[in-house]
């Protein structure tokens, strides 16, 4: 009988013990769940905030840096670019700028625009202005490719809409021209072909004076062309004749569409440079 007792006096203690240690482990269970739990509603909101920020500070640095280049791009493609200009300046058909050591490049586009961005590429990596004339035509036909041209600071002016004879037109021809072309224009770009107009091949007999000024723009030819439209020439020999015919207030033509120009343009500004001519627009360089 004694060991009986002994026994079941052993087993309710075990028992005992055992479902001690049950509770004490459905106790931490418990403690473990209401923590999660607790973490779930407060501290995760706490880690949003955290994540949040974290975001909002990438944002914002990348928009601050992406600001940041923007401004850069825009400093880069101003080009030292000016579009103020008095008419009361322009007494008369303009084919060099003033007695300063000065030079410009400026380009027609009347046909093609393969070049353009090569052309582009070139004069912003030597942070050198250059102002593109286009025919009206050809902003219609590459809108894009002019609304580019604009975008990256470069000037565009006013080449007539179908790169007329405008010395055989009369002046309400030539207004047309003119006004189509602005039109074209400001349609790709948002931006006016004023306040110059380049009558194609130079010509400039007639009414073309008159009727330029009265719709707002000065007419303005070139002091040496590089005839690199001239398919019997080389890239040498285009570069070359600018070299030669070099002098202050020289405006320099070439074409947006002939292969030439790419070839040697990069020599022609290193070498311009080399003699202490500076770059500038052609606002700059035809006011007094």
């Amino acid at each position: 009988m004694s060991n009986l007792q002994s026994y079941q006096k052993y087993r309710m203690k075990k028992e005992s013990s055992g479902f001690s240690i049950f509770k004490f482990i459905l106790w931490i269970i418990l403690i473990v769940v209401i923590i999660w739990i607790f973490k779930g509603c407060f501290g995760g909101s706490s880690e949003v905030a955290n994540t949040n920020q974290s975001a909002n500070e990438n944002v914002n640095g990348e928009t601050n840096v992406n600001a940041e280049n923007l401004d850069n791009e825009n400093i880069d493609s101003s080009l030292n670019q000016s579009t103020d200009f008095d008419l009361d300046n322009c007494t008369s058909i303009f084919s060099r700028g003033q007695n300063r050591k000065e030079i410009t490049l400026t380009f027609n586009a009347a046909s093609k625009t393969s070049n353009l961005t090569t052309l582009m590429d070139i004069l912003k990596t030597s942070n050198v202005p250059a102002s593109f004339f286009f025919t009206g035509e050809l902003a219609e036909e590459s809108a894009n490719e002019i609304n580019n041209v604009a975008s990256q600071g470069f000037s565009i002016y006013n080449l007539s809409y179908s790169y007329a004879h405008v010395a055989n037109l009369s002046a309400d021809e030539l207004s047309e021209e003119l006004s189509k072309t602005e039109a074209a224009v400001k349609e790709a770009t948002g931006v006016s072909t004023k306040p110059f107009f380049r009558p194609p091949y130079g010509e400039t007999g007639g009414e073309v004076f008159e009727t330029a000024i009265e719709e707002g723009y000065c007419p303005v030819t070139w002091t040496v062309d590089a005839f690199d439209w001239d398919t019997d020439r080389t890239a040498e020999e285009a570069k070359n004749r600018v070299l030669d015919s070099l002098k202050d207030g020289t405006i320099v033509v070439m074409q947006v569409g002939t292969s030439l120009v790419p070839e040697f343009l990069q020599d022609l500004i290193n070498e311009v440079k080399n003699q202490g001519y500076e770059f500038v627009d052609l606002a700059t360089i035809l006011t007094p």
